[in-house]
């Protein structure tokens, strides 16, 4: 049975952070996830820190550099749940974001995209500003959308 959420976190020579990226997945409420790494060229230990994780649900790719662009494109051939999210690998998730998210897209099946407010952490853990991020109503999300989708940018 395929995954509910597909994760995509593409790394790049990040092996200070990672470990917490990918224990920030581990420990989500939610559990019908699955997470692809995706190495764009790392030349730091970043695999030697991945390999431990691997399962059922944890999948690592290593590629030739070619940017985060790039790397999130190569993880969707292989991703197969309904939601897609990304996360990069100098980020965590709060231990409920997938549970939440998960419930609005499933409650809400108009929405195109969501996403969330943020809290910057310094390297050291301490807890920075929250970012709260501006709601829009459903027009604007299209009009933003069809933009990009007119001037190829998606």
């Amino acid at each position: 049975m395929n995954e509910k959420i597909s994760i995509i976190m593409p790394t790049y020579n990040q092996n200070r952070y990672i470990k917490k990226a990918i224990e920030s997945i581990i420990n989500q409420y939610y559990i019908d996830w699955k997470l692809y790494i995706i190495d764009d060229g790392s030349t730091d230990n970043t695999e030697e820190i991945v390999k431990p994780y691997l399962s059922d649900r944890v999948e690592y790719f290593k590629k030739e550099n070619g940017g985060t662009g790039h790397a999130l494109n190569y993880a969707l051939q292989y991703t197969k749940g309904p939601y897609q999210t990304y996360v990069s690998s100098d980020n965590i998730y709060h231990p409920i974001f997938l549970g939440s998210l998960t419930k609005i897209l499933d409650t809400m099946p108009d929405i195109l995209f969501a996403y969330s407010d943020f809290q910057f952490i310094d390297e050291h853990g301490r807890l920075g500003a929250i970012i709260k991020r501006p709601t829009y109503r459903t027009r604007t999300i299209f009009i933003i959308i069809y933009w990009f989708y007119q001037n190829k940018k998606i």
